[in-house]
């Protein structure tokens, strides 16, 4: 559970969105990335490009022909966009090694275990070696592989859990939205300045005042 206060501004930002005409898309049960994921699948199934915009690397794993993911580096305005070149130079991992490199590394912000005593490096350097987690358990268990005796412990001390695991950090391609691809357009007019001034961005409101801003197609 988050702060109160997170949630109350919720409804406000929806409203904000409204304002733009940005449709504001949730389901309970279901986390942001799980709509994210379903949302990217079905607009490629239709021929669409898609870019996902978003802080949260977990949406690495959606990278394909027809997906990046643009995160953001230090603020809004540093950012760097990923697509299967770009995740193989810094992670040297696959889109699916992404997935399971989570779950053997973990996450203690999502309350991901991991496996214990394996690291970022050491979670890249096994998927490397071995390709996926199913040929690291193989691995692990076989007494002749050049794994250490170390490594090969925290391995199989892990291995239990490792498909709990897996299913909170793949990302839901199926959730049951009422959503389906298609061009609208972005609107900075009267609405849009009227809540930015009883939001109290001066700013915003002042530069819509001065120049409302034609309507642009966006994909």
């Amino acid at each position: 559970k988050q702060p109160d206060e997170l949630y109350a501004q919720i409804p406000l930002l929806q409203e904000g969105l409204a304002t733009f005409g940005i449709p504001s898309i949730f389901l309970d049960g279901f986390e942001a990335d799980d709509l994210i994921g379903t949302i990217a699948m079905r607009a490629v199934r239709e021929g669409w490009q898609v870019m996902v915009v978003t802080g949260d690397r977990d949406a690495l794993q959606l990278i394909g022909p027809h997906v990046s993911v643009l995160t953001f580096k230090k603020g809004v305005t540093d950012t760097l966009t990923y697509d299967e070149a770009e995740l193989q130079k810094e992670y040297g991992l696959t889109p699916e090694q992404f997935v399971e490199y989570k779950a053997m590394r973990g996450d203690p912000s999502d309350n991901i275990p991991g496996i214990k005593g394996i690291g970022e490096k050491g979670a890249k350097d096994l998927l490397q070696r071995f390709g996926t987690l199913k040929q690291i358990f193989a691995a692990a268990h076989d007494d002749k592989s050049d794994l250490t005796p170390s490594t090969r412990a925290k391995i199989l001390a892990g291995e239990d859990g490792i498909d709990a695991t897996l299913a909170l950090v793949r990302i839901h391609l199926q959730a049951p939205i009422d959503w389906k691809p298609e061009k609208q357009s972005l609107v900075v007019g009267t609405e849009a300045r009227a809540f930015f001034t009883r939001m109290g961005f001066k700013t915003l409101a002042k530069e819509g005042e001065r120049k409302e801003s034609p309507r642009e197609e966006t994909e």
